[in-house]
């Protein structure tokens, strides 16, 4: 959805590991970065993640306009899907973090373009902010997993502990070194704020845990 318009192997996390996998920030289209490095310089693609600006008038910043019409913001939404499968490996995800009713608003759009729907994800987040008096508050997001072939995916990956640690048949499991068992398709993460410390100062940063999850189920050492 655009990005810093370079190329960089990023070992800012484990700097001392060359196989952690090559993480690219750049734009997708070729015409934004026309004198910088474009994907085509790294291997065929096997994850994206994207949290594509919502239209919903929020004010990220100079030279950012978050209020474009339907049209627009759909023919946006295609074009980044499409170039997505354009620079993929055969064997690829697509995770997309939005709004419910806006994913559901485009579904053909996003849909479309070479990927396959997998799974339709809920991130809930406990909140103090945005109370409404007209409505229930807003405090989840939906994240849809799109694919392409047949690409990895190790469900256990990432464990949650047990729900019913009393229960005979999970006393069993853990006595067998069993220590979680897989996520549920809705995962409760606080969101990043300016008092997070995860926080790196800009808007709406989604959280380290959330793209840990993604990135240790659905890829591996090398991608």
């Amino acid at each position: 959805m655009g990005g810093t318009k370079s190329i960089l192997e990023d070992k800012r996390f484990y700097p001392d590991d060359p196989v952690i996998g090559i993480f690219a920030h750049a734009s997708l289209s070729e015409s934004e970065v026309s004198d910088a490095a474009t994907f085509d310089e790294v291997p065929k693609t096997k994850l994206f993640i994207t949290d594509p600006p919502y239209n919903i008038g929020f004010k990220y910043g100079p030279g950012v306009n978050d209020r474009i019409t339907e049209e627009q913001y759909a023919e946006l939404l295609r074009r980044t899907v499409e170039r997505c499968s354009e620079v993929s490996d055969d064997d690829a995800h697509l995770f997309i973090i939005h709004y419910p009713e806006s994913l559901a608003k485009h579904w053909d759009v996003l849909t479309g373009g070479g990927w396959s729907f997998r799974q339709w994800l809920t991130w809930t987040y406990p909140t103090n902010t945005g109370h409404s008096k007209n409505r229930w508050t807003t405090a989840h997001r939906a994240i849809l997993w799109l694919t392409k072939g047949n690409p990895h995916f190790d469900a256990k990956a990432v464990t949650q502990d047990f729900k019913n640690p009393s229960v005979k048949v999970v006393k069993d499991k853990k006595k067998d070194g069993v220590e979680g068992v897989a996520l549920y398709d809705w995962w409760e993460i606080p969101q990043v704020k300016n008092i997070s410390h995860d926080y790196k100062g800009y808007e709406n940063q989604i959280p380290f845990e959330l793209l840990r999850r993604i990135i240790l189920c659905c890829s591996l050492p090398g991608d």
